[in-house]
């Protein structure tokens, strides 16, 4: 299942920019499960305090509850840290 998404990442929490393929932790309302996210537009680097649009694919369909729809924020975490956060625009399959 793939997502578009605006993506804010936290800019006092993460020292260190992630490149793409970055794999956090979500949880969408019926558990936790890992998303790969998908930089755009030839972007290699995303760094803390910055905001852009990128693509959020899921590796499992099962941990996709009641958060997981178009308008929602969602908190995203390395563990149990929040690091960040997206808001759905738009969800493709």
């Amino acid at each position: 299942m793939t997502i578009r998404a605006k993506l804010y990442l936290y800019k006092n929490v993460r020292k260190t920019p992630f490149i793409n393929g970055y794999r956090p932790t979500f949880n969408l309302g019926k558990g936790l499960t890992s998303g790969r996210i998908l930089l755009l537009n030839g972007k290699k680097s995303f760094f803390p305090g910055e905001e852009d649009e990128v693509e959020i694919n899921f590796l499992s369909e099962n941990f996709l509850g009641d958060k997981f729809k178009v308008g929602e924020n969602i908190i995203f975490t390395e563990g149990l840290t929040p690091i960040g956060e997206i808001k759905i625009l738009r969800i493709y399959n």
